[in-house]
């Protein structure tokens, strides 16, 4: 898309009055004020009066946390990186082009995106992990996180930096977006929302909002409102409703959904957060879950046969939520992590725990799962073939729930997911999402890392090395101490040129990961520091709040063991967390590769070369089959002719030469 360049912004006329008029009284310190909501000893839904002192912790709508103090360029909300006025003026704004002439002091998101993120081919986990661990990685973040953007009338001004948009300026003849060498597109980028109690004075920052509770609740399966709840349940016998084959209802009910790339409205799927459309692997998830809560449901039934519908929904309700956080701590951690001796043992509730979801955390940290993502989900009978209706291409499967209700449903996409390997976490992101991420009509789609780096700097993220010293590790002096890849090191400092200045995401990426591990040290201890805060901050925690009974039955559960009872892959292994293709004793949550290191040709590819060698063997078989009958053919003629001519008449037809033939 082409856009308008900017002459001249001055950001303190571009924040729009009703975002900013917002009356005093309402904000206390950046929180919202509002009625005091009741303390109950059931789970709200929005995560409200988790803690009994301090209400609004992790609940949906309030502020995200942050380990380390914002640096917006001006204190205030001006992004990350962007040049300030008094640097525009003494000509040290490093890329005055930058953000559609307001300028910045780092490279723009897209330049970046090309020089580290392009990935020409496969480069599979080195610890073969599954797909299914990014499916669930994105599963578990929409159970904790969801930062909407800020409302837009149109895009008509998507091409001037204000307070709503930030535009990705595109390098002049890139090869995807700007093949007519233009040198004025632009990827158009909405900021996220934000406290409107915020973002007035370098005291009160800008600060996002998480739409839905930080706590590990399940609300990606039963929704984060009341009325998003109701529209969801069926109220009998404390069930969810589903669609024909037990998969997820379409959206009769009209519950909002994401849906960038236009869709039927009312053909997309209902479910618990309005992000599962996304892609087929989430919405797999999404219906395990709905199955799994309706299972327990005619469980609970048969057990308590007197039991309302209200008593099973919110009896099942605390059983799935809390299998949730055992997955996490027991097997998806674990794989991320580098083994459950790594993960302290929880020792109980602590109320002085703000479990609200960090902003590096969202923004950076937990985006790592991004790199792991292949071009292709596979699709596989449990017979071990390939489906029928083949692999399926990323770029053509977003937002379609049909690819799923019309092509067999979510058992071949588990079967797929289990068996491949997902990709390796480095500075690499297939075409898919880095090119081709949610295409809509004549619009090719957009680019992914492009985002999470504008996402970083609309957030006011520190740098990479800000945060490192925030966390307690050591501050780095030279590119060559992020990654021992020598290669990876030169062209960091050749974009960058400043090591403080690297974008987190990017930093957080190009690190080394730590022993057994799938990620570097700023990455892990993020993730770790803000899923023990998760965990030891919830009053409704399962080890907690469950019975002792209540807790065996879940610990007696992996996520295999819930596909196996769901779903007509009864073969998933216990440990659904690395690739069943290359990994053996897979329940003991260890990986031994039975392959070669090198990285293998996909699965699709292994399938087409397979086709066109079994369809050339059919044909020499069958070229063969007629040769043998030609010499054969050939021969009997050959026995009738001696039979029936005499010899003197054949010595006579030969000049008197004998020819002599084999007799048989």
């Amino acid at each position: 898309m082409v856009f308008r360049k900017a002459t001249d912004v001055s950001f303190s006329i571009l924040l729009i009055p009703f975002f900013i008029n917002t009356v005093a009284s309402q904000c206390q310190g950046g929180r919202s004020i509002g009625p005091v909501p009741s303390v109950t000893d059931e789970r709200h839904l929005d995560g409200i009066s988790n803690n009994k002192d301090h209400v609004w912790w992790g609940a949906a709508r309030e502020d995200v946390t942050r380990d380390a103090p914002a640096m917006y360029a001006d204190g205030i909300a001006l992004p990350a990186g962007a040049c300030t006025p008094q640097q525009r003026g003494t000509g040290n704004c490093r890329y005055p082009d930058e953000i559609n002439g307001f300028g910045s002091n780092r490279p723009s998101p897209r330049k970046i995106s090309n020089e580290f993120f392009q990935q020409i081919e496969s480069t599979i986990s080195a610890r073969r992990l599954s797909d299914l661990h990014p499916n669930f990685g994105q599963f578990l973040a929409h159970d904790t996180d969801s930062s909407p953007q800020l409302p837009t009338a149109s895009r008509e001004s998507a091409d001037v930096f204000s307070d709503v948009w930030l535009p990705i300026k595109v390098p002049k003849g890139d090869i995807h977006f700007d093949r007519q060498n233009k040198g004025n597109v632009y990827l158009p980028f909405v900021r996220t929302n934000f406290n409107r109690c915020t973002g007035r004075s370098t005291n009160t920052s800008r600060q996002q909002i998480n739409k839905i509770s930080s706590y590990i609740d399940g609300s990606v399966v039963y929704g984060e409102t009341e009325a998003r709840n109701k529209a969801l349940r069926e109220f009998k016998d404390g069930k969810l409703k589903v669609g024909l084959g037990d998969l997820l209802p379409e959206n009769t009910v009209a519950v909002s959904n994401d849906n960038p790339i236009g869709r039927d409205a009312n053909l997309l799927a209902a479910a618990g957060d309005s992000r599962a459309n996304e892609q087929p692997g989430l919405i797999a998830l999404h219906t395990l879950f709905v199955r799994e809560h309706n299972r327990l449901c005619d469980e609970y039934k048969t057990k308590n046969p007197q039991a309302t519908d209200e008593q099973i929904f919110q009896a099942v309700r605390r059983l799935v939520a809390a299998e949730i956080q055992a997955i996490t701590f027991r097997e998806y951690l674990p794989a991320t992590l580098g083994g459950t001796e790594h993960i302290p043992a929880y020792q109980g509730y602590n109320k002085s725990v703000d479990v609200g979801m960090s902003n590096m955390m969202s923004t950076a940290a937990f985006r790592f799962g991004h790199s792991q993502v292949n071009t292709h989900l596979w699709r596989f009978e449990e017979d071990g073939t390939m489906s029928h209706y083949g692999h399926l291409p990323l770029r053509d499967a977003y937002f379609s729930p049909e690819r799923v209700s019309r092509e067999g449903g979510i058992d071949p996409l588990l079967r797929g997911a289990v068996k491949q390997a997902a990709q390796e976490v480095d500075l690499k992101m297939v075409d898919d999402m880095r090119n081709a991420l949610f295409p809509s009509g004549r619009e090719l789609g957009t680019d992914l890392a492009s985002k999470n780096i504008q996402r970083g700097r609309d957030h006011g993220l520190p740098d990479y090395n800000s945060v490192r010293k925030a966390l307690g590790l050591k501050g780095l002096s030279s590119f060559s101490e992020i990654t021992k890849d020598s290669k990876t090191a030169k062209k960091m400092e050749e974009v960058y040129q400043d090591i403080n200045n690297v974008d987190l995401w990017v930093g957080g990426l190009a690190e080394d990961h730590e022993s057994g591990s799938e990620l570097g040290p700023t990455f892990r201890t993020i993730m770790m520091r803000n899923f023990l805060r998760i965990r030891d901050g919830d009053r409704f925690w399962y080890e907690r709040y469950l019975s002792k009974e209540e807790i065996d039955k879940v610990h007696s559960l992996t996520l295999g063991k819930i596909i196996r009872l769901n779903t007509g892959f009864k073969s998933a292994p216990d440990n659904v967390f690395y690739s069943t293709q290359y990994c053996a004793g897979v329940e003991k949550l260890q990986c031994i590769p039975t392959m070669a290191k090198t990285s293998p040709v996909t699965e699709a590819t292994n399938n087409t070369m397979r086709n066109v060698l079994i369809a050339i063997s059919v044909v020499m078989f069958v070229v063969l089959i007629i040769l043998v009958a030609l010499l054969v053919r050939f021969w009997i003629r050959s026995r009738q002719k001696r039979k029936v001519i005499p010899v003197k008449e054949a010595i006579g037809h030969t000049n008197g030469d004998v020819e002599v033939h084999d007799i048989s």
